[in-house]
């Protein structure tokens, strides 16, 4: 089910029916999230204080002519598990000037997500499963970044927070802005890391880091001895992962 709101500037809040949720019946149930966002934030908050699924909008529009938003929700359920499918674009194909959607879903439990925004922030909460966060064009394509970063409206901070362990394979990549991952020390993954303009920090107090590679921009390392992939990477900013680092992770959630 879509909503389309219209406007001339300033923002509107509203919240989006969710195809499918009614049949849906259990939401303790861990399920996948993707979410494609033309230009806008994206805010995705996981924990045992949330009790049903939920999508909210807040939209900023432009200034020059009213403008008119489309976003919709759709879970859908496959023999592999139920995903949660989240579009938010504008109908013209191209977004305005000031236009944004800045989306904020709420889940009890998420078994992995997949995140498309073209410009925006993108802020997670205590996810599990797969994480694979991708910022702006040059985001598709990490190594040529530093290309991207030199266009100022492809940009966006990544931080990724979590009170469980992540054990499954991570990308996070943005052409320009930070990029955050912290998790607890039973996490399990080989470190890629590149700040292309910019600067790599890790902390990991605990757990067994070996092969490690450092340097100031590129470092590369294994934690607890994994192979799948842990890949951060910026054009333009700071990259910082922190491996049982007390105090890092994302704090408890109250229901709305």
């Amino acid at each position: 089910m879509a909503i389309s709101l219209t406007g001339c500037g300033g923002a509107r809040n509203s919240r989006v029916a969710i195809s499918g949720a009614q049949e849906a019946g259990d939401r303790a149930s861990p399920l996948a999230i993707d979410v494609s966002n033309q230009v806008g934030s994206v805010t995705i908050l996981s924990g045992p204080g949330v009790k049903d699924w939920s999508v909210r909008t807040r939209v900023r529009q432009g200034q020059k002519r009213p403008v008119e938003e489309a976003v919709s929700a759709e879970l859908v359920t496959a023999p592999e598990g139920r995903t949660l499918r989240v579009l938010a674009a504008h109908p013209d194909g191209a977004a305005t000037d000031g236009y944004a959607i800045n989306l904020t879903i709420r889940v009890p439990a998420a078994a992995g997500v997949r995140v498309r925004t073209g410009q925006g922030n993108v802020s997670i909460r205590n996810v599990n499963g797969p994480i694979d966060v991708q910022v702006g064009e040059g985001a598709d394509t990490p190594a040529s970044g530093s290309q991207a970063a030199s266009d100022a409206k492809l940009a966006g901070n990544i931080d990724v927070r979590t009170n469980q362990a992540i054990t499954t394979p991570v990308l996070l990549a943005t052409p320009r802005g930070d990029v955050r991952l912290s998790a607890t020390e039973g996490s399990s993954g080989a470190l890629d890391l590149t700040a292309s303009q910019g600067s790599v920090e890790v902390r990991a107090p605990k757990g067994r880091m070996s092969n490690v590679r450092p340097g100031a921009r590129q470092w590369r390392g294994e934690y607890n001895a994994a192979t799948h992939p842990f890949r951060l990477f910026t054009g333009d900013g700071t990259v910082l992962v922190e491996l049982g680092v007390p105090g890092t992770g994302a704090p408890r959630l109250g229901s709305r």
